[in-house]
């Protein structure tokens, strides 16, 4: 086992790990959720079992162990064992390890365990710096997150985090956290910004490559989340007509919020309660808005501005504004 010399920060966490993630430094910001420990095992996490025979060719399994702890695996690349506490990770390189895909492994679906097991509930949300104030776009994969966070770093607006959003309270209001420096792009949206050299692949089963931005593409500070817009699934963008940004009840929000959870597999009822109380604290702050727009990278910079519209209507000054539906 080798010794972990590498202290990093990202979503609010120390990170102590035996290799170089490529991950920011410790700054002078509170670290709000604690530390976690990634260390490489070189002996499996589990004991072979007659029911492997019907996972043997799965991409991704998650088993909840006895002791408590999660496994996880990814065929042919990498295994890996949260603790139960959360503070501690395991990871062991299968035939196909990757330097570059651990990192895209760890830095979602493994990290969200860990948080989650440390009573931390993650969001899937991508969020862009607007003035001084965070603006958080939520949707599940393919709902074109990242593509519309690119849309607004090539109009000037920093990037916070990407897929991965944390939130904590903070001198009483919520503020939500930096990432890790790196977004998610389809091919088609790689234009959108000024990449820093070639990216990498996400996984063997996507077109998705990985890119990490350079200091002015990105936010490194905490920044008071300003409003959560829903993103339209695929196939309302199909067949969708206008640009809108629709203001949400409270009710409508929280559910947004529970569906949004970056992570669905830990189950257990202390987590639920933790899940419900969290999405409730969040929908009673945080104004929440629907989007609405056509398919197409065209429609990018209508979207853009019906969002800062939004935006500039949840001021104090603007208060009465938020009844109203915001058109592009």
């Amino acid at each position: 086992m080798k010794t972990p010399t590498h202290r990093f920060a990202v979503y609010g966490v120390s990170v102590l790990a035996d290799i170089d993630l490529e991950l920011p430094g410790p700054t002078n910001h509170r670290t709000s959720f604690g530390e976690v420990v990634l260390l490489q095992s070189a002996s499996s996490f589990r004991a072979p079992s007659a029911s492997d025979a019907g996972l043997i060719d799965d991409w991704f399994v998650c088993e909840l162990l006895e002791n408590g702890s999660y496994y996880l695996r990814w065929k042919d690349y990498y295994e890996f064992r949260v603790e139960n506490s959360g503070v501690r990770i395991d990871y062991r390189p299968l035939s196909g390890a990757d330097p570059n895909i651990l990192r895209n492994f760890l830095f979602g679906q493994v990290l969200s365990f860990s948080l989650v097991l440390q009573g931390i509930e993650p969001l899937h949300a991508t969020a862009v710096r607007v003035d001084d104030r965070a603006v958080a776009f939520l949707g599940d994969c393919t709902f074109g997150k990242s593509t519309l966070a690119a849309s607004f770093l090539q109009d000037g607006y920093p990037i916070l985090t990407d897929d991965l959003l944390l939130i904590d309270r903070r001198g009483g209001g919520l503020m939500a956290l930096p990432g890790c420096g790196r977004i998610k792009l389809q091919p088609d949206a790689v234009h959108l910004f000024d990449a820093s050299g070639s990216g990498t692949p996400l996984n063997p089963l996507t077109e998705k490559q990985v890119f990490s931005l350079v200091r002015d593409q990105q936010e490194v500070d905490p920044l008071p989340l300003a409003a959560l817009f829903v993103l339209p699934t695929p196939a309302e963008r199909s067949a969708g007509a206008v640009i809108a940004a629709r203001p949400l009840s409270r009710g409508t929000l929280f559910h947004e919020l529970l569906k949004n959870s970056f992570n669905a597999h830990v189950v257990e009822v202390p987590r639920l309660t933790r899940h419900f109380a969290f999405a409730a604290d969040v929908a009673r702050e945080v104004p929440g808005f629907a989007l609405c727009y056509p398919a197409g990278l065209v429609h990018l910079p209508g979207v853009r501005r019906a969002v800062l519209a939004a935006v500039e209507s949840t001021q104090p000054r603007s208060v009465s504004r938020e009844r109203s539906t915001v058109e592009a």
